[in-house]
């Protein structure tokens, strides 16, 4: 329980707010300095001689903040170094998963230090130190339960969660006698100074798995679709992001449950649920460009691609930043068709059933309005692999050229792309007529088309008829009590 106080000296008002209790076991509170690697960041601050230093905590955390800022103080105050000053980022912009690279700004932080599990996507500028901590994995149970469900001659791949890595080499030990074929995959971890796209070596049996972001050596003579695949980890966007991008037989072990089994989904059903968001995107007039970070490299690169890829569509588009998605926020745009989400891998994928339009990948958008991309049965979450120099580069054409369907889902003759022979400011813009002579540009098939066309289209200002009065005071206080009010007794 916390308290809040209100800002009127005269009558403070206390009122009991909930706060959410850490998820964390009690254990961590009796070992904080080891569970949080004090001592390695007190290092990593002093080789760089940072000024200033974000500390970034996700919501299950946030409550060893305090205690976790007043050790490294202690421990950076000693030895005569130049103090650094430590603040705490109390609450993410987008997923915690990222690096808060905004939030951080505001402190004039030369580097993040970033607790808890994360995507591993790079940072755009700032230097970052990933602390993953270290959850409680019951490895003896592991070993037991995969010698029960796998066959020592089969051959496995080993993920695990960011929490669990610091039991890697326990995994090794421990399974390698039972499982003498397993690989385990090691996690790629980002530098703001080292941004390069990691692509499989064909001269070299080492692969780099970019979208999960983990790094694997495969003999010469196996593929990766012959493996089976172990997740270490519990159910999240995480997981949905691993079955989605791979075809192989999936098992599952969630060290909170200590549980083995093999996972059911159906991803050819989950990938033709996509793909009529990609039919939803090509009957879509006006397209809404949802910033979900702003801190993972070449995120704006990635926008800028979409306004060119949408501009030759013929349609028109909307930038939101809007921080975290939900329902309400995205309501009050109802002028827009569908969206489309930049965001980091283990967030791209958002199910939009209770949202009023649909949410895209950049991908999708790219396989509804790219005539040069054709529709494949695979996922790809990672925006970056779409850009000049990667894997998954395709070309725009500087105008598409206009082209006709069928929608798979009105069955109405649809259009796609933009005439060539008319001159885009001719075919984009219109003078229209409103309230009394008043004339405003709008664009087709845009917000202000879209407003014009609704029944009720906001308060009216009727400029140069309301009597201009002098302000007066109005009322003090907070909602469940103003200052002018009765109170039970009857007294104000």
């Amino acid at each position: 329980m916390a308290v809040a106080f209100s800002t009127t000296p005269e009558d403070i008002i206390q009122r009991q707010i909930q706060t959410k209790k850490t998820l964390l076991p009690d254990f961590i509170s009796q070992k904080v300095e080891d569970y949080f690697e004090t001592e390695k960041i007190v290092v990593w601050i002093r080789e760089n001689n940072f000024v200033s230093v974000g500390l970034q905590f996700p919501d299950d955390l946030l409550g060893f903040s305090v205690r976790v800022t007043q050790i490294l103080d202690e421990k950076l105050s000693h030895g005569g170094t130049r103090k650094c000053a430590l603040f705490v980022l109390g609450d993410t912009s987008y997923g915690s998963c990222c690096v808060d690279e905004v939030a951080a700004q505001h402190g004039a932080a030369g580097g993040v230090i970033h607790f808890g599990p994360s995507c591993l996507s790079p940072p755009s500028f700032l230097s970052v130190f990933f602390v993953f901590g270290k959850a409680p994995i019951d490895v003896e149970n592991l070993a037991r339960q995969c010698s029960e469900s796998f066959d020592s001659h089969v051959d496995v791949l080993l993920f695990y969660e960011t929490v669990y890595a610091h039991a890697r080499d326990k995994f090794s030990g421990n399974l390698k006698s039972i499982l003498p074929h397993l690989i385990i995959c090691d996690l790629i971890i980002p530098f703001c100074d080292k941004n390069e796209t990691m692509t499989n070596a064909s001269d070299t049996n080492e692969l780099f798995l970019e979208t999960c972001k983990r790094k694997v050596t495969i003999p010469d003579d196996k593929k990766l679709e012959d493996y089976k695949i172990l997740y270490i980890g519990s159910e999240g966007p995480a997981l949905n992001n691993a079955i989605l991008h791979f075809k192989n037989e999936f098992f599952t072990y969630d060290p909170l449950t200590s549980v083995l089994r093999q996972e059911s989904l159906n991803v050819n059903k989950s990938l033709m649920k996509r793909y009529f968001l990609i039919e939803k995107a090509k009957d879509a007039n006006i397209i809404g460009i949802l910033a979900g970070t702003l801190g993972v490299a070449n995120c704006l690169k990635v926008i800028n691609r979409l306004k060119e890829l949408i501009r030759n569509a013929g349609k028109k588009f909307y930038t939101f930043v809007v921080g975290k998605l939900n329902v309400p926020k995205l309501a009050n745009f109802q002028e827009i068709d569908v969206y489309v989400l930049v965001a980091c891998p283990e967030n791209s994928l958002i199910d939009s059933r209770d949202f009023f339009q649909p949410v895209l990948t950049p991908y999708e958008l790219e396989v509804a309005l790219n005539p040069n991309r054709s529709w494949e049965s695979k996922m790809i979450t990672d925006f970056s692999k779409l850009l000049p120099g990667h894997s998954e580069f395709v070309e725009i054409d500087e105008m598409g050229e206009e082209r006709t369907d069928i929608s798979l889902i009105t069955g109405h003759l649809r259009k796609i792309g933009r005439d060539r022979n008319i001159e885009p400011e001719k075919n984009e813009t219109s003078v229209m007529l409103r309230n009394e002579g008043a004339l405003m540009v709008a664009n087709a098939h845009s917000g202000a088309e879209f407003l014009q066309n609704r029944s009720w289209q906001g308060l009216e200002q009727d400029l140069g008829k309301t009597e201009v009065t002098k302000a007066v005071q109005g009322v003090k206080g907070i909602a469940m009590g103003y200052e002018n009010e009765k109170n039970v007794d009857g007294r104000l």
